[in-house]
Protein backbone atom coordinates (compact mmCIF):
# COMPACT_ATOMS: atom_id res chain seq x y z
CA UNK A 1 0.00 0.00 0.00
CA UNK A 2 1.33 3.42 -0.96
CA UNK A 3 0.43 6.01 1.65
CA UNK A 4 -0.07 9.72 0.88
CA UNK A 5 2.95 12.02 1.02
CA UNK A 6 3.90 13.04 4.57
CA UNK A 7 1.30 10.69 6.10
CA UNK A 8 3.70 8.37 7.97
CA UNK A 9 5.94 11.17 9.18
CA UNK A 10 2.78 13.00 10.29
CA UNK A 11 2.03 10.10 12.66
CA UNK A 12 5.50 9.73 14.20
CA UNK A 13 4.56 11.78 17.28
CA UNK A 14 1.35 9.84 17.93
CA UNK A 15 1.30 7.71 21.11
CA UNK A 16 1.91 4.04 20.40
CA UNK A 17 2.73 4.46 16.71
CA UNK A 18 5.05 1.77 15.33
CA UNK A 19 5.73 2.58 11.68
CA UNK A 20 7.07 -0.80 10.57
CA UNK A 21 4.25 -2.82 12.11
CA UNK A 22 1.68 -0.22 11.04
CA UNK A 23 2.72 -0.47 7.39
CA UNK A 24 2.77 -4.27 7.51
CA UNK A 25 -0.75 -4.37 8.99
CA UNK A 26 -2.07 -2.33 6.08
CA UNK A 27 -1.05 -5.10 3.69
CA UNK A 28 -3.49 -7.47 5.40
CA UNK A 29 -7.21 -7.81 4.79
CA UNK A 30 -9.29 -5.99 7.40
CA UNK A 31 -11.30 -8.19 9.77
CA UNK A 32 -15.07 -8.52 9.31
CA UNK A 33 -17.28 -8.11 12.35
CA UNK A 34 -20.89 -7.71 13.34
CA UNK A 35 -22.87 -6.99 16.48
CA UNK A 36 -25.97 -9.01 17.35
CA UNK A 37 -29.27 -7.37 18.28
CA UNK A 38 -30.01 -8.73 21.75
CA UNK A 39 -33.74 -8.18 21.14
CA UNK A 40 -33.74 -10.47 18.08
CA UNK A 41 -31.83 -13.54 19.17
CA UNK A 42 -31.24 -16.48 16.87
CA UNK A 43 -29.03 -19.56 16.76
CA UNK A 44 -25.59 -18.75 15.37
CA UNK A 45 -22.15 -20.33 15.09
CA UNK A 46 -19.97 -17.26 15.65
CA UNK A 47 -17.07 -18.16 17.92
CA UNK A 48 -14.58 -15.31 18.08
CA UNK A 49 -15.78 -12.46 20.28
CA UNK A 50 -14.88 -8.81 19.96
CA UNK A 51 -13.35 -8.34 23.43
CA UNK A 52 -14.97 -4.99 24.27
CA UNK A 53 -18.47 -5.81 23.00
CA UNK A 54 -20.90 -8.22 24.65
CA UNK A 55 -22.60 -9.06 21.34
CA UNK A 56 -19.75 -8.36 18.91
CA UNK A 57 -18.20 -11.16 16.81
CA UNK A 58 -15.54 -11.57 14.15
CA UNK A 59 -16.32 -13.54 11.01
CA UNK A 60 -13.86 -15.77 9.20
CA UNK A 61 -14.73 -14.11 5.89
CA UNK A 62 -17.12 -11.50 4.55
CA UNK A 63 -20.37 -13.06 3.31
CA UNK A 64 -22.88 -11.38 1.01
CA UNK A 65 -24.92 -9.79 3.76
CA UNK A 66 -27.47 -8.50 1.27
CA UNK A 67 -28.65 -12.10 0.71
CA UNK A 68 -29.01 -12.91 4.39
CA UNK A 69 -32.63 -12.39 5.52
CA UNK A 70 -31.46 -11.89 9.10
CA UNK A 71 -29.49 -8.83 8.01
CA UNK A 72 -32.70 -7.24 6.70
CA UNK A 73 -34.58 -8.29 9.82
CA UNK A 74 -32.23 -6.27 12.02
CA UNK A 75 -30.91 -9.35 13.81
CA UNK A 76 -27.41 -7.87 13.62
CA UNK A 77 -25.53 -4.79 12.47
CA UNK A 78 -22.38 -5.07 10.37
CA UNK A 79 -19.93 -2.86 12.21
CA UNK A 80 -16.20 -2.31 12.37
CA UNK A 81 -14.92 -3.82 15.61
CA UNK A 82 -13.05 -0.80 16.95
CA UNK A 83 -16.19 1.34 16.76
CA UNK A 84 -17.94 -1.15 19.06
CA UNK A 85 -15.74 0.22 21.87
CA UNK A 86 -18.47 2.83 22.41
CA UNK A 87 -20.47 0.02 24.07
CA UNK A 88 -17.69 -0.54 26.60
CA UNK A 89 -17.47 3.18 27.34
CA UNK A 90 -21.21 3.44 27.93
CA UNK A 91 -21.19 0.51 30.33
CA UNK A 92 -18.43 2.20 32.35
CA UNK A 93 -20.67 5.22 33.06
CA UNK A 94 -22.15 4.82 36.58
CA UNK A 95 -25.39 6.62 35.63
CA UNK A 96 -26.07 4.51 32.53
CA UNK A 97 -28.87 2.56 34.26
CA UNK A 98 -30.72 5.74 35.18
CA UNK A 99 -33.31 7.62 33.11
CA UNK A 100 -31.24 9.67 30.68
CA UNK A 101 -31.61 11.91 27.66
CA UNK A 102 -28.89 10.97 25.17
CA UNK A 103 -27.81 12.60 21.90
CA UNK A 104 -25.88 10.94 19.08
CA UNK A 105 -24.99 14.09 17.16
CA UNK A 106 -23.43 12.75 13.93
CA UNK A 107 -25.37 9.51 13.79
CA UNK A 108 -25.67 8.20 10.20
CA UNK A 109 -25.55 5.44 9.17
CA UNK A 110 -26.61 4.47 12.70
CA UNK A 111 -24.13 1.94 14.06
CA UNK A 112 -23.30 3.82 17.23
CA UNK A 113 -26.94 4.81 17.72
CA UNK A 114 -27.88 1.12 17.74
CA UNK A 115 -25.20 0.57 20.39
CA UNK A 116 -26.62 3.37 22.54
CA UNK A 117 -30.18 2.14 22.06
CA UNK A 118 -29.13 -1.33 23.22
CA UNK A 119 -27.31 -0.11 26.33
CA UNK A 120 -29.57 2.61 27.77
CA UNK A 121 -32.69 1.75 29.73
CA UNK A 122 -36.16 1.70 28.20
CA UNK A 123 -36.93 4.73 30.38
CA UNK A 124 -34.18 6.71 28.61
CA UNK A 125 -34.57 8.62 25.35
CA UNK A 126 -32.10 8.67 22.46
CA UNK A 127 -32.03 11.53 19.97
CA UNK A 128 -30.24 10.25 16.87
CA UNK A 129 -29.28 13.29 14.80
CA UNK A 130 -27.74 13.52 11.38
CA UNK A 131 -26.46 16.82 10.02
CA UNK A 132 -26.53 15.86 6.32
CA UNK A 133 -30.08 15.55 4.98
CA UNK A 134 -29.24 12.96 2.32
CA UNK A 135 -28.05 10.52 5.01
CA UNK A 136 -31.27 10.62 7.04
CA UNK A 137 -32.96 7.82 5.09
CA UNK A 138 -30.27 5.23 5.85
CA UNK A 139 -30.25 6.30 9.50
CA UNK A 140 -34.02 5.86 9.77
CA UNK A 141 -33.83 2.47 8.03
CA UNK A 142 -31.15 1.08 10.33
CA UNK A 143 -32.84 2.33 13.48
CA UNK A 144 -36.21 1.01 12.31
CA UNK A 145 -34.70 -2.45 11.76
CA UNK A 146 -33.08 -2.33 15.20
CA UNK A 147 -36.59 -2.03 16.63
CA UNK A 148 -36.20 0.22 19.67
CA UNK A 149 -39.19 2.41 20.59
CA UNK A 150 -37.44 5.15 22.60
CA UNK A 151 -35.63 6.85 19.70
CA UNK A 152 -36.10 10.20 17.97
CA UNK A 153 -34.46 10.92 14.61
CA UNK A 154 -33.62 14.54 13.78
CA UNK A 155 -31.86 16.47 11.02
CA UNK A 156 -30.09 19.48 12.48
CA UNK A 157 -26.84 21.40 12.50
CA UNK A 158 -25.06 21.31 15.87
CA UNK A 159 -25.76 25.01 16.40
CA UNK A 160 -29.51 24.26 16.45
CA UNK A 161 -29.09 22.44 19.75
CA UNK A 162 -28.19 25.68 21.52
CA UNK A 163 -31.96 26.06 21.77
CA UNK A 164 -31.86 23.20 24.29
CA UNK A 165 -29.51 24.44 27.04
CA UNK A 166 -28.51 21.94 29.74
CA UNK A 167 -30.83 19.36 28.15
CA UNK A 168 -28.83 16.15 27.58
CA UNK A 169 -27.19 13.92 30.17
CA UNK A 170 -24.91 12.28 27.62
CA UNK A 171 -23.73 13.28 24.15
CA UNK A 172 -21.77 11.22 21.63
CA UNK A 173 -19.86 13.15 18.98
CA UNK A 174 -18.45 10.75 16.39
CA UNK A 175 -16.81 13.66 14.65
CA UNK A 176 -16.30 14.08 10.91
CA UNK A 177 -12.58 13.55 10.39
CA UNK A 178 -9.83 12.93 7.85
CA UNK A 179 -10.62 9.19 7.95
CA UNK A 180 -7.09 7.84 8.06
CA UNK A 181 -8.13 5.07 10.43
CA UNK A 182 -10.11 3.45 7.62
CA UNK A 183 -7.47 3.51 4.87
CA UNK A 184 -7.21 -0.28 4.96
CA UNK A 185 -10.94 -0.61 4.25
CA UNK A 186 -11.25 2.36 1.90
CA UNK A 187 -8.10 2.85 -0.11
CA UNK A 188 -9.75 5.50 -2.29
CA UNK A 189 -10.04 7.80 0.73
CA UNK A 190 -6.25 8.05 0.89
CA UNK A 191 -6.34 10.34 -2.14
CA UNK A 192 -8.20 12.94 -0.08
CA UNK A 193 -5.75 12.94 2.82
CA UNK A 194 -3.39 15.87 3.39
CA UNK A 195 -2.07 17.76 6.38
CA UNK A 196 -4.16 20.71 5.25
CA UNK A 197 -7.28 18.57 5.38
CA UNK A 198 -6.38 17.36 8.88
CA UNK A 199 -6.30 20.95 10.13
CA UNK A 200 -9.49 21.73 8.25
CA UNK A 201 -11.15 18.81 10.05
CA UNK A 202 -9.77 19.98 13.38
CA UNK A 203 -11.32 23.41 12.85
CA UNK A 204 -14.67 21.82 12.01
CA UNK A 205 -14.47 19.54 15.06
CA UNK A 206 -13.92 22.53 17.34
CA UNK A 207 -16.89 24.32 15.80
CA UNK A 208 -19.14 21.28 16.28
CA UNK A 209 -18.09 20.86 19.91
CA UNK A 210 -18.47 24.54 20.73
CA UNK A 211 -21.97 24.49 19.28
CA UNK A 212 -23.14 21.35 21.05
CA UNK A 213 -21.64 21.74 24.55
CA UNK A 214 -24.27 24.26 25.78
CA UNK A 215 -26.91 21.53 25.45
CA UNK A 216 -24.98 19.16 27.78
CA UNK A 217 -25.85 19.35 31.45
CA UNK A 218 -23.21 20.28 34.00
CA UNK A 219 -22.00 16.92 35.26
CA UNK A 220 -23.02 15.31 31.98
CA UNK A 221 -20.69 13.18 29.87
CA UNK A 222 -19.34 13.74 26.36
CA UNK A 223 -18.01 10.78 24.37
CA UNK A 224 -15.72 12.02 21.59
CA UNK A 225 -14.59 9.64 18.85
CA UNK A 226 -12.96 9.75 15.43
CA UNK A 227 -11.66 7.25 12.87
CA UNK A 228 -8.48 9.27 12.44
CA UNK A 229 -4.93 8.60 13.63
CA UNK A 230 -3.97 12.28 13.63
CA UNK A 231 -3.06 13.76 17.00
CA UNK A 232 -4.52 17.09 15.85
CA UNK A 233 -8.01 15.54 15.60
CA UNK A 234 -7.76 13.48 18.77
CA UNK A 235 -5.53 14.39 21.73
CA UNK A 236 -5.30 18.03 20.67
CA UNK A 237 -9.09 18.28 20.57
CA UNK A 238 -9.36 16.77 24.06
CA UNK A 239 -6.73 19.22 25.32
CA UNK A 240 -8.76 22.02 23.73
CA UNK A 241 -11.91 20.91 25.59
CA UNK A 242 -10.01 20.80 28.87
CA UNK A 243 -8.43 24.22 28.39
CA UNK A 244 -11.27 26.13 26.78
CA UNK A 245 -14.34 24.49 28.33
CA UNK A 246 -13.07 23.27 31.68
CA UNK A 247 -13.88 19.64 30.93
CA UNK A 248 -12.11 16.72 32.56
CA UNK A 249 -11.23 13.31 31.19
CA UNK A 250 -12.93 10.29 32.75
CA UNK A 251 -10.46 7.43 33.03
CA UNK A 252 -11.47 3.95 31.90
CA UNK A 253 -10.29 0.62 33.26
CA UNK A 254 -9.18 -1.24 30.12
CA UNK A 255 -7.62 -4.73 30.19
CA UNK A 256 -4.03 -4.62 28.97
CA UNK A 257 -4.50 -7.71 26.78
CA UNK A 258 -6.78 -5.71 24.48
CA UNK A 259 -3.67 -3.79 23.28
CA UNK A 260 -5.49 -0.46 23.22
CA UNK A 261 -3.08 2.45 23.64
CA UNK A 262 -4.34 4.59 26.53
CA UNK A 263 -3.02 8.01 27.51
CA UNK A 264 -4.27 10.81 29.76
CA UNK A 265 -6.24 12.14 26.76
CA UNK A 266 -7.97 9.03 25.43
CA UNK A 267 -7.63 5.63 23.81
CA UNK A 268 -6.10 4.70 20.46
CA UNK A 269 -6.76 1.66 18.29
CA UNK A 270 -4.05 0.57 15.83
CA UNK A 271 -4.62 -2.24 13.28
CA UNK A 272 -1.16 -3.66 14.01
CA UNK A 273 -2.00 -4.12 17.69
CA UNK A 274 -5.56 -5.49 17.63
CA UNK A 275 -8.22 -6.85 15.30
CA UNK A 276 -9.80 -3.60 14.23
CA UNK A 277 -9.27 -0.39 12.30
CA UNK A 278 -7.94 2.97 13.42
CA UNK A 279 -10.08 4.60 16.10
CA UNK A 280 -9.83 7.16 18.90
CA UNK A 281 -12.20 7.52 21.84
CA UNK A 282 -12.36 9.63 24.97
CA UNK A 283 -15.04 10.35 27.57
CA UNK A 284 -15.12 13.73 29.28
CA UNK A 285 -17.18 15.32 32.06
CA UNK A 286 -18.66 18.81 31.77
CA UNK A 287 -17.79 20.74 34.93
CA UNK A 288 -18.93 24.30 34.30
CA UNK A 289 -21.88 25.96 32.60
CA UNK A 290 -21.21 27.39 29.15
CA UNK A 291 -21.11 31.17 29.04
CA UNK A 292 -23.35 31.62 25.99
CA UNK A 293 -26.58 29.88 25.14
CA UNK A 294 -28.91 30.10 22.17
CA UNK A 295 -32.46 31.36 22.09
CA UNK A 296 -35.18 28.93 23.00
CA UNK A 297 -36.89 27.72 19.86
CA UNK A 298 -40.52 28.38 19.15
CA UNK A 299 -42.80 26.95 16.49
CA UNK A 300 -42.83 23.26 15.71
CA UNK A 301 -40.88 21.73 12.83
CA UNK A 302 -42.88 18.54 13.38
CA UNK A 303 -46.62 19.03 12.93
CA UNK A 304 -48.41 16.31 14.86
CA UNK A 305 -51.66 15.87 16.75
CA UNK A 306 -52.96 13.40 19.28
CA UNK A 307 -54.71 10.38 17.78
CA UNK A 308 -58.49 10.30 18.17
CA UNK A 309 -60.22 7.88 20.53
CA UNK A 310 -61.49 5.93 17.51
CA UNK A 311 -57.98 5.64 16.09
CA UNK A 312 -56.58 4.52 19.42
CA UNK A 313 -59.30 1.94 19.89
CA UNK A 314 -58.56 0.50 16.44
CA UNK A 315 -54.87 -0.06 17.08
CA UNK A 316 -54.53 -0.90 20.77
CA UNK A 317 -55.73 -4.53 20.34
CA UNK A 318 -52.50 -5.20 18.45
CA UNK A 319 -50.12 -3.58 20.96
CA UNK A 320 -48.49 -5.01 24.07
CA UNK A 321 -49.27 -2.85 27.12
CA UNK A 322 -50.90 -0.01 25.15
CA UNK A 323 -51.48 1.91 28.39
CA UNK A 324 -47.76 2.74 28.43
CA UNK A 325 -47.92 4.75 25.18
CA UNK A 326 -49.17 8.01 23.74
CA UNK A 327 -50.45 7.78 20.15
CA UNK A 328 -50.15 10.71 17.75
CA UNK A 329 -50.53 11.51 14.07
CA UNK A 330 -47.54 12.53 11.98
CA UNK A 331 -47.65 12.75 8.18
CA UNK A 332 -51.02 10.93 8.12
CA UNK A 333 -49.66 7.95 10.03
CA UNK A 334 -50.12 6.88 13.64
CA UNK A 335 -47.00 6.79 15.83
CA UNK A 336 -46.48 5.69 19.42
CA UNK A 337 -44.08 6.87 22.09
CA UNK A 338 -43.80 6.06 25.79
CA UNK A 339 -45.96 8.41 27.84
CA UNK A 340 -43.03 9.70 29.87
CA UNK A 341 -41.39 11.05 26.70
CA UNK A 342 -44.37 12.97 25.37
CA UNK A 343 -43.49 16.38 26.83
CA UNK A 344 -39.85 15.86 25.85
CA UNK A 345 -40.93 15.15 22.27
CA UNK A 346 -42.96 18.35 22.21
CA UNK A 347 -39.95 20.26 23.51
CA UNK A 348 -37.67 18.75 20.87
CA UNK A 349 -40.18 19.45 18.11
CA UNK A 350 -40.35 23.10 19.12
CA UNK A 351 -36.62 23.51 18.54
CA UNK A 352 -35.49 20.92 16.03
CA UNK A 353 -36.36 19.31 12.71
CA UNK A 354 -37.69 16.04 14.08
CA UNK A 355 -38.20 13.59 11.22
CA UNK A 356 -39.29 10.56 13.24
CA UNK A 357 -40.28 10.00 16.86
CA UNK A 358 -41.04 6.68 18.46
CA UNK A 359 -42.52 3.88 16.36
CA UNK A 360 -44.74 4.19 13.31
CA UNK A 361 -47.78 1.94 13.83
CA UNK A 362 -49.53 2.47 10.51
CA UNK A 363 -52.49 4.17 8.84
CA UNK A 364 -56.19 3.70 9.39
CA UNK A 365 -58.06 3.46 6.11
CA UNK A 366 -61.83 3.02 6.40
CA UNK A 367 -61.39 1.66 9.91
CA UNK A 368 -58.72 -0.90 8.95
CA UNK A 369 -55.15 -0.63 10.20
CA UNK A 370 -52.59 -0.77 7.37
CA UNK A 371 -49.59 -1.61 9.53
CA UNK A 372 -46.20 0.06 9.10
CA UNK A 373 -42.96 -1.88 8.70
CA UNK A 374 -41.57 -0.24 11.85
CA UNK A 375 -44.42 -1.81 13.83
CA UNK A 376 -43.38 -5.36 12.97
CA UNK A 377 -39.70 -4.57 13.55
CA UNK A 378 -40.45 -3.39 17.08
CA UNK A 379 -41.41 -5.34 20.21
CA UNK A 380 -44.76 -3.54 20.41
CA UNK A 381 -46.73 -6.09 18.42
CA UNK A 382 -48.64 -8.69 20.42
CA UNK A 383 -49.52 -12.23 19.39
CA UNK A 384 -52.90 -11.35 17.87
CA UNK A 385 -51.31 -11.34 14.41
CA UNK A 386 -50.33 -14.79 13.06
CA UNK A 387 -46.69 -15.42 12.17
CA UNK A 388 -45.79 -17.59 9.18
CA UNK A 389 -42.29 -19.07 9.05
CA UNK A 390 -40.77 -19.12 5.55
CA UNK A 391 -37.64 -20.72 4.12
CA UNK A 392 -34.57 -18.91 2.85
CA UNK A 393 -35.56 -18.91 -0.84
CA UNK A 394 -39.02 -17.55 -0.08
CA UNK A 395 -37.47 -14.97 2.26
CA UNK A 396 -35.22 -13.68 -0.52
CA UNK A 397 -38.21 -13.47 -2.87
CA UNK A 398 -40.11 -11.58 -0.20
CA UNK A 399 -37.21 -9.16 0.37
CA UNK A 400 -37.07 -8.55 -3.38
CA UNK A 401 -40.75 -7.61 -3.06
CA UNK A 402 -41.73 -10.39 -5.42
CA UNK A 403 -44.86 -12.50 -5.26
CA UNK A 404 -44.53 -15.39 -2.84
CA UNK A 405 -46.49 -18.61 -2.40
CA UNK A 406 -47.59 -19.65 1.08
CA UNK A 407 -49.56 -22.78 1.93
CA UNK A 408 -51.77 -21.77 4.84
CA UNK A 409 -55.38 -21.72 5.92
CA UNK A 410 -54.88 -18.30 7.52
CA UNK A 411 -56.24 -15.12 5.95
CA UNK A 412 -55.77 -11.41 6.40
CA UNK A 413 -52.69 -9.73 7.89
CA UNK A 414 -49.76 -11.93 8.87
CA UNK A 415 -46.07 -11.64 9.64
CA UNK A 416 -43.39 -13.35 7.58
CA UNK A 417 -40.66 -14.72 9.85
CA UNK A 418 -37.31 -16.27 9.12
CA UNK A 419 -35.71 -18.31 11.91
CA UNK A 420 -38.58 -16.94 14.01
CA UNK A 421 -37.50 -13.31 13.49
CA UNK A 422 -39.99 -11.01 11.74
CA UNK A 423 -39.14 -9.89 8.20
CA UNK A 424 -42.29 -7.88 7.47
CA UNK A 425 -45.97 -7.87 6.63
CA UNK A 426 -48.04 -9.83 4.17
CA UNK A 427 -51.78 -9.86 3.58
CA UNK A 428 -53.23 -13.25 2.65
CA UNK A 429 -56.16 -13.04 0.25
CA UNK A 430 -58.22 -15.89 -1.28
CA UNK A 431 -56.22 -15.96 -4.52
CA UNK A 432 -52.89 -14.30 -3.71
CA UNK A 433 -50.51 -12.97 -1.07
CA UNK A 434 -49.81 -9.25 -1.04
CA UNK A 435 -46.20 -8.37 -0.19
CA UNK A 436 -45.90 -5.28 2.04
CA UNK A 437 -42.12 -5.10 2.30
CA UNK A 438 -41.00 -1.44 1.88
CA UNK A 439 -40.29 -0.82 -1.79
CA UNK A 440 -37.29 1.42 -1.09
CA UNK A 441 -35.60 -1.29 0.99
CA UNK A 442 -36.02 -4.20 -1.39
CA UNK A 443 -33.07 -6.28 -2.59
CA UNK A 444 -32.24 -5.04 -6.08
CA UNK A 445 -29.46 -7.49 -6.95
Amino acid sequence: MVFPDKFLTHLLSCPGFDQERFVAAHELKPPVSLRLNDNKKYAHSFLTKVPWSENGYYLAERPQFVFDPLFHAGAYYVQEASGMFVEYILKQIPEINQQLKVLDLCAAPGGKSTIIASVITEESLLVSNEIIKTRISVLKENLTKWGKTNVVVSNNDPVDFKSLPEFFDLILVDAPCSGSGLFRKDKASMQEWSEENVFHCQKRQKRILNDILPSLKVGGKLIYTTCSFSKEENEDIVQYLITESGMSVEQLNIPSEWNIISTEFGHRFYPDKLAGEGFFACILRKNIENKSQGDIGSGSYMPYAAASLEEVNNITPYIINPEKYIFFIFKDSIFSIQKEFYNTIKKLASCLRVVQAGTEIGKLIRGELIPAHAFVMSKLLNTAIPAIEIDELTAIQYLRKENILINTDKSGWAICTYQNIPLGWIKILPNRVNNYYPVDWRIRK
